[in-house]
């Protein structure tokens, strides 16, 4: 499995939640709840969105799905 780099969404997007695309990198939509996050992308037609609540500043992170 290739590893994603997300860490750019930093600046724009620290502390909320981003829901990406099945690609896992297009934001399809984002907000500070969850809640938001999901409905943006579901309007914008993915009714099924990964979801990851960006860090609020740089952190090290190793894991896996």
């Amino acid at each position: 499995m290739k590893s994603i780099n997300w860490s750019h969404l930093i600046p724009k997007y620290e502390g909320k939640w981003v829901a990406f695309a099945t690609d896992q990198t297009t934001v399809v939509g984002s907000g500070v709840s969850l809640k938001t996050a999901i409905g943006k992308a579901k309007k914008t037609g993915h009714t099924n969105p990964i979801m990851f609540k960006v860090p609020v500043g740089m952190q090290a992170y190793v894991g896996s799905c």
